[in-house]
This record gives C-alpha cells, sequence and structure tokens, in this order.
C-alpha cells in the first residue's frame, strides 16, 4: 500500500509564526502573546579552552539570573555572503578610480561566509488570567473597547520595561560584547533565518517571506522517508541533539572542541543554523522534574536485576550505564539545591538547506559524520514542522520535545564560538575592506556613527606594517573625495607618504631649517571671540563675534604654544598664576585688535606690546620676552626659529597635504612648537571649512612624540579632538609603541578620544595593551587575554588586530598589485615607476605607468 507524504502547506508565516508587529526593538507575538528582543553578539573568535570557558562563564552568571517565564534562543548563523560592493562615482584622478575598480573587481569576486552570533530573550506578556489573550484581542479585533485597549497597553508597556531591564543586565555584564538590535535589524535578522541572506533594507515582515512553507513528513508508516521543509526554491532539515550516545564525549569535555566541529575542514563549504533553545523553569520544578527522572532510572535498574533483558535495554536513552547517569543527576540535584544554579529545559537544533533533496541528504551525511564524535544529532521527521517554525525567536514553545540539564552544563552546548564579523551602522555607506580569520570580508566605517569620535591610532614596530596600512585606509577612501592633512618624519625622497600624495597630486611641503623656509603658521592667525549659531540644517556652526566668547581651540592652542616656546621639554612649565596672566593679555591683545578682524595679529606684535617689561609676569619669575627669543629675536636681531611663526602660507591644494617635518629633525625644540601649531593651523584653516560634509582624515606619523612639554598639551589635544569631530573628521595617530603613548603627558587625552585601535604585527608589550578602551553609545570594549595573545602572533605586513567599541577581532591585508605599486617607499621599486614615467612624459604614477611597469616592477 502506498502511503502519501503528510505535507502541511503554510501560506502565510502567521500560520505557524504568530508575528504581530516589531515595534520598540522587539518582536510582538500572540497565541500566547509575547514579546522577543535580540541581541548581536560579538563574544569569541576562540581556539583555546580558557578564553572560551571565560566567555561562556560571563555570559552564563547573566542567564542564571533570567527570569523563570524567559526563553532564550543561541543563534549562530553561517550563511554564503556575497559582497555587495557599492560602485562609487568617478573621482577626478584617473589613478583613484583605476585602484578602485581593481578592488571593487577583486573583493566582488569572493563569495564568502557570513557568520553571526545572535541571542533572543521572549518573555510573556504579563496578563490577569480573566485577560488572557487581550493583546491578542487588541491587535487582532477593530472593536475592542477603550478600557480594553488601555489594559493592553498597560500590560505591553508593563512586560516591555521589564524586557528592557533583562536586557541592559545582560548587555552590561558582558562588558561591551552584545548590543541590541534595532526593529529594523530585527527583521535584517528573521531575513537570516528563513532566507539565509542579510540585507540591506525590508519595509516590513511581509516583504521578508517568499511563498510557501510545505512541511513533510512522508507518512507514518514511511518511516524511512525524512522529514523536510521546502521553502524559496531550497530544502531545509532539521536535526535535533536528543541523547548523548556511548562514543559522545561527555558535555563538560564538548565545548572545547566547538570550533573544531562547527568550523570543521569538511564543512568549510555548508552554510548552517545552530540554535540552542533554552526555558528557565522555577527552581523547585525543576528539581522536582530531576527527582523524577532519577525514580525512573532506579526503576529500569530494578528491573534488570530481576529480569534478563536485551542489552540496548541496559542503557538510558542518554546512552549511558543507569548506575553512572543516576550518580551524575543525583550530584547536580545536590549541586542545584545549594547554589544560585537551576535545571533547565533545552533544545539543541541545526538548520540545513540545499538546492535538491539530493543534495541535502549528501550535507546532512556530510555534517554529521564530521561532528557525529561530540553532538549525536537526529533528523527531524514527524516533527520537522515543529522543530524548523521553533527556530524563529519568540516561537520556540511550539516544539515539545525538549532534554533538562543543569545550568552548570548548559554553557556546553552554546554555539557562541566563532570568526568576528564587523556589524556595521545601518546609516553607513562609505567602507573600507577586509579579510577576516576565516577569508570572510569585514568593511569598517572609519566615520561609524556609534563612535562619540572617529580618532585613531595605528601601533606597530618597525617594519610592521603600519604606515603601509595607513596608506591603505586612506588610498581605499580616496573614491569618496576626503580631505587629507597627514604631519611626518619622512624626509626627501623617502617619506612614507610622498608617493600617496604625489601621485594624488596632493602638496607636499618639506620644512627646512638650512634654507629658506618655504612655509611659515602665525599662530595668531583668525578670530579669537566667536558665537556658536545654527545654519538651516540645523548644524552648528563657530562664527567671529566680537561679543562672543573666547574660542576653546584658538585659546588652548595658543597658550600650550607660547608655553612651549618657553619652556625645555616639559621643565621650566609657567605656573597657574603666570598662565592666567598670560590669558588676560591674550584676551586683550585680540579686543584691542577688534578681533584680528583685519587678520594682522602677530606673535612679534603680541610679545613687544604685552610682555615686554610686563610686571605681573616679572613679579611671577618670568620674563617671557627674553625667553620667547628663539621665535622673536630682538631689535634688530632675528630669532633662529622667527621666520616659521610669522605669517600663515595659504596652501593652494587643501585637499591632500603633508607636512614633512624631517628637515627639522635636529631642533627638537622648534618642531616641540611647530606640531601643535601646525595641528590648530590644520584645523582651522585646512579642513575649516564647517559647511562641507566631506570626511577629513589628520594623519600624524611619529611626529606626535613632539607633543610634550607643557600643562596645555593634554587639554588642546581634547579640544583639537572635538574641533575635528565637528568638521567629520578624525585624527589617528601612528606610533610603534603602544606604553610611549600611554606614559606621553598627553596619552590620557589620547585613549579618551579614540573609537579605533590598529595593532599592526606581533612586535608589542602585552602588559600596556590591556589599557586600550574603546568608547561608543553601545558600550566600551578592551581587550581580553585572548586578543593579546593574537596580537602577539600576528604576522608582519599582513595582519592588524582592529579594536573598535563595536567590533574586535584580527584583519588580513590582501593589497592589490597595483596598490602596491602606487604605495611603495622602496628605492629601486620607485626607480623603476619613474622610468616609465619619464617614457610616457608624465612626473606621478599614471594607469598606463602601471601597465607598462607591472611586469618589471614584479619580476624582482
Amino acid at each position: 500500500m502506498s502511503i502519501l507524504p503528510a505535507v502541511n502547506v503554510y501560506k502565510d508565516i502567521s500560520c505557524a509564526v504568530p508575528y504581530r508587529a516589531i515595534t520598540n526593538d522587539c518582536i510582538v507575538s500572540t497565541r500566547p502573546d509575547r514579546l522577543t528582543a535580540v541581541l548581536e553578539m560579538h563574544i569569541s573568535s576562540i581556539n583555546d579552552l580558557q578564553s572560551m570557558r571565560f566567555c561562556h562563564d560571563r555570559l552564563m552568571k547573566s542567564l542564571c539570573e533570567m527570569p523563570s517565564d524567559a526563553v532564550v534562543s543561541v543563534y549562530y548563523v553561517k550563511t554564503f555572503h556575497k559582497p555587495n560592493i557599492p560602485v562609487v562615482g568617478k573621482h577626478k584622478d584617473e589613478v583613484v578610480n583605476f585602484i578602485e575598480s581593481v578592488r571593487v573587481e577583486h573583493l566582488s569576486g569572493i563569495t564568502s561566509f557570513l557568520h553571526q552570533n545572535y541571542m533572543s530573550i521572549t518573555l510573556p506578556i504579563e496578563e490577569e488570567k480573566t485577560e488572557f489573550g487581550l493583546v491578542d484581542k487588541v491587535f487582532t479585533n477593530s472593536a475592542a473597547t477603550v478600557n480594553e485597549v488601555q489594559k493592553a497597553a498597560s500590560s505591553f508597556k508593563k512586560t516591555l520595561e521589564k524586557l528592557n531591564d533583562v536586557t541592559k543586565t545582560i548587555i552590561n555584564g558582558m562588558d561591551g560584547t552584545i548590543y541590541r538590535l534595532t526593529s529594523s535589524q530585527i527583521l535584517q535578522f528573521i531575513s537570516l533565518l528563513c532566507n539565509h541572506d542579510f540585507v540591506d533594507h525590508y519595509s516590513g515582515l511581509s516583504s521578508i517571506f517568499k511563498g510557501d512553507f510545505n512541511c513533510t513528513h512522508g507518512g507514518i508508516l514511511n518511516t524511512k522517508a525524512p522529514g523536510y521543509v521546502y521553502y524559496g526554491g531550497k530544502y531545509h532539515a532539521v536535526l535535533s541533539q536528543r541523547s548523548i550516545d556511548r562514543k559522545s564525549k561527555l558535555p563538560e569535555k564538548s565545548h572545547a572542541g566547538l570550533n573544531q566541529i562547527f568550523n570543521h575542514r569538511d564543512l568549510k563549504n555548508i552554510p548552517f543554523i545552530i540554535q540552542h533553545s533554552i526555558n528557565f523553569i522555577p527552581k523547585q520544578t525543576g528539581i522536582s522534574k530531576a527527582n523524577v527522572r532519577k525514580g525512573m532510572i532506579s526503576s529500569v535498574r530494578s528491573l534488570t536485576k530481576v529480569l534478563p533483558l536485551p542489552e540496548f535495554l541496559m542503557k538510558t536513552p542518554e546512552g549511558i550505564n543507569p548506575d553512572i547517569l543516576r550518580e551524575l543527576i543525583e550530584q547536580a540535584i545536590e549541586l542545584v539545591k545549594n547554589s544560585n544554579h537551576r535545571f533547565l529545559e533545552q533544545h539543541f537544533h541545526v538548520h540545513l538547506w540545499d538546492d535538491s533533496l539530493q543534495e541535502l541528504n549528501d550535507t546532512i551525511r556530510t555534517f554529521d559524520n564530521a561532528v557525529s564524535s561530540a553532538y549525536k544529532l537526529k533528523r527531524d521527521k514527524y516533527n520537522i514542522k515543529a522543530a524548523f517554525f521553533s527556530l524563529f525567536p519568540g516561537n520556540e514553545s511550539i516544539n515539545p520535545i525538549k532534554s533538562m540539564i543543569p545550568s552548570f552544563n548548559v554553557a556546553d552546548f552554546m554555539p557562541i564560538d566563532m570568526p568576528r564579523f564587523c556589524f556595521s551602522h545601518p546609516g553607513s555607506k562609505n567602507f573600507i575592506y577586509y579579510h577576516n580569520s576565516v577569508d570572510s570580508l569585514t568593511r569598517i566605517d572609519p566615520f561609524d556613527k556609534r563612535a562619540d569620535v572617529w580618532n585613531a591610532l595605528i601601533i606597530g614596530g618597525p617594519g610592521s606594517g603600519k604606515s603601509f596600512l595607513a596608506q591603505d585606509i586612506l588610498w581605499q577612501y580616496m573614491v569618496y573625495n576626503p580631505q587629507i592633512a597627514i604631519i611626518d618624519r619622512g624626509g626627501a625622497e623617502s617619506g612614507s607618504y610622498r608617493s600617496f600624495v604625489m601621485n594624488n597630486q596632493g602638496t607636499y611641503l618639506e620644512l627646512n631649517f638650512s634654507s629658506e623656509a618655504d612655509f611659515s603658521v602665525n599662530p595668531f592667525d583668525g578670530p579669537f571671540f566667536v558665537r556658536i549659531e545654527r545654519d538651516e540644517d540645523g548644524k552648528e556652526l563657530t562664527v567671529p563675534d566680537m561679543s562672543g566668547k573666547p574660542d576653546p581651540l584658538k585659546s588652548i592652542a595658543l597658550l600650550a604654544t607660547l608655553e612651549r616656546m618657553v619652556c625645555e621639554g616639559g621643565k621650566n612649565e609657567i605656573s597657574g598664576v603666570v598662565k592666567a596672566e598670560l590669558f588676560t593679555l591674550i584676551r586683550q591683545y585680540y579686543t584691542d585688535k577688534r578681533n584680528n578682524v583685519e587678520n594682522t595679529c602677530n606673535l612679534n606684535e603680541f610679545a613687544q606690546k604685552y610682555l615686554k617689561d610686563n610686571k605681573k609676569l616679572l613679579a611671577a619669575g618670568r620674563d617671557l620676552y627674553k625667553e620667547l627669543f628663539y621665535f622673536i629675536g630682538e631689535g634688530s636681531e632675528e630669532g633662529p626659529y622667527a621666520r616659521f611663526f610669522k605669517v600663515t602660507k595659504q596652501i593652494k591644494n587643501k585637499d591632500i597635504v603633508c607636512f614633512d617635518l624631517q628637515g627639522i629633525s635636529s631642533h627638537p625644540k622648534l618642531k616641540d612648537v611647530l606640531v601643535p601649531a601646525l595641528l590648530e593651523m590644520i584645523a582651522n584653516n585646512v579642513i575649516g571649512d564647517q559647511r562641507s560634509n566631506r570626511r577629513k582624515f589628520v594623519f600624524v606619523d611619529e611626529a606626535w612624540a613632539d607633543l610634550k612639554g607643557g600643562s596645555n598639551v593634554g587639554a588642546f589635544m581634547e579640544e583639537l579632538a572635538r574641533t575635528i569631530r565637528k568638521l567629520n573628521g578624525q585624527i589617528t595617530i601612528i606610533s610603534q609603541r603602544f606604553a610611549d603613548i600611554l606614559d606621553s603627558p598627553i596619552g590620557g587625552a589620547l585613549i579618551q578620544c579614540t573609537s579605533y585601535y590598529y595593532f599592526v604585527g606581533s612586535k608589542h608589550d602585552p602588559e600596556p595593551l590591556k589599557y586600550a578602551v574603546a568608547t561608543a553609545q553601545g558600550g566600551r570594549k578592551t581587550l581580553s587575554d585572548f586578543d593579546i595573545d593574537q596580537i602577539m602572533t600576528q604576522r608582519s605586513k599582513q595582519e592588524f588586530y582592529l579594536l573598535t567599541p563595536f567590533f574586535c577581532g584580527k584583519l588580513r591585508l590582501y593589497p592589490s598589485k597595483e596598490f602596491a605599486m602606487v604605495a611603495t617607499t622602496d628605492a629601486q621599486d620607485k626607480a623603476i615607476l619613474r622610468k616609465y614615467q619619464n617614457e610616457l612624459g608624465v612626473n606621478y604614477v599614471t594607469p598606463e605607468v602601471m601597465r607598462a611597469a607591472k611586469k618589471e616592477f614584479f619580476s624582482r
């Protein structure tokens, strides 16, 4: 007799998953009424047991305090990810477009995997027994009375507040490694579960689901027919963990190998979703159920002593000898009674899919062979409908098949081990791309809206590739037309950024002491008194106003500059009394000059009129006029550094400009003053267009070390960071050692104002790395011992570790050959390029030069 397959067809997802709305950053479900929040977890990218246990233990500490009526699901989603690299509009420079086209072609050709980790938390809406289903009635029945609507709203609000408190507790306990999804991000997550596709935008639930769900198990008598779901052109199966057989690892050992299991080499090309669902039952209820289970085992054991039974009946469903299992249950009961642990109910599902039934069966066979040593998985047949639809958060209760386990062992099943992936902000549009530890693409927005500031630190020892990484960041972002200002110590013909600047037809200024200075900066340029107003778009603008307040950056910059002119390498700092008098004199100077309306204020005039023979300063023990001799001179004799501070040279091309300080490296006193003066000039003169929405980069490579001496320098850096942030910009400091940053006078200010840390190569002192802190709206992130261990094993010029408030992990550089040609600082490489430039009659690298030189360039 032919048995027809049993088929359930669901044309509407609400037939099986009763979602009513996604609002207030949660899912509203009915029948029964409940609310669900979804969190994204960036907990681990772990290969060692110790670090994994650390992450699991932190999570379990939070879960042990979960309400007894809560349901939690942990998801590990691994899906194919075809990167959608946006085609950016044409840049004015041909070389930028050429390198960008090569990069996009390379990135678009990569089919990688997207690894993501989520947690959903579901709470029932608290309703009176007499009003059960009231929320469902309000959602589905337009005839609900005003009183019913008010009661439903009150129940909804009360449960939402409870859910918010629960999620905040978990987020706070995980130290910035978990983030709550917004309503729009929840839609993306649901699409990831059912369509295995992470897309940028959905208008609502109805736009996610693609056609009918066909659930088939082949009929009751056809026991060999598999259960599957056909949806979206794919065949889906669910594997469930029902028991632990004789060959399985015990739970306390199993999670040590999660990385080897689910990132097994045989599973490299297999996408899957793992769901670990947990029901939190009251403590006493769990103990009672455990005692019942112990009693059943004792009964089986007593029966085997009286009757000769087959061998398979001598084992429990868990595949363990009854005496051993009974002893384990007794131990668990005692531990639960005497601790904050409790018993939990769980189900563990693996969702697999493929284009045909044969391919799906092959995938299941491969998966089972890879994981069977640690996880005994059984393919769902009659329970396929419940197993499949319980995948959706808030719908776990429809699956009746669960196992019970003490909370101190539940972490052994949690699939939180995954390669890290940076989850971008929905408002981000412009990205730079890198490969993560499993060669999937990770995209980074250097101006992520979640960060309070966008400043960065790039740290790496000699030869680590830190300047190469800096250039890669700039070259990748060039297509978005940023403004770039660089302060470097490069030197003639060898500067790290010379090729970048010249090939982009920017301005490269080499400051030289021995010859006539071709550059100078007047720290007194511009207005001193300002007011804040807003334009028609609500953007904050700073405008000159004689009746306004002193500009914070100008005030601190002038004090810091003058103090550094008179102190020696951090010594001989001016006192608070002198500093107060100096500020009063600066204010008086700008008042007398009518807020510098004609822009004629300068250091010489200020010193001559306000500092010379100043009785208050002399009484305080400081003759600042004489101490400023090096920068102003006296009488007809000009100080040796005076020419650098007379007037501000106007830079013709402000799109890209680099100040090379190598020519004044033997004059530390000059550098001490010039670096902060340059930074203030860059903020106000180079990138200071407040109405421009262009992104701005300010890179300070090694020259940051000259920011020492004087008590105002820390405050100056903080104010500079705020000012550049208002101008849509970021400051990136590049250094060889993180300890040097911490030990410097501006270390505290830099750490406080930094959101992006790039640790390049392996040459790092591990202890100082513990003090790196990235802070933003979503929380704060630091480096764990595991993170630091990973940094210490990185390959120079290939790998770097990125720490941000929303991502932390190892990334890899895969530069194109074309990028290597325009970024090289090698003398022989540059000679080859120069030869072809001369042949083609150009003075910078063009696409034609790269094509002509490519063979010779890479044959060395």
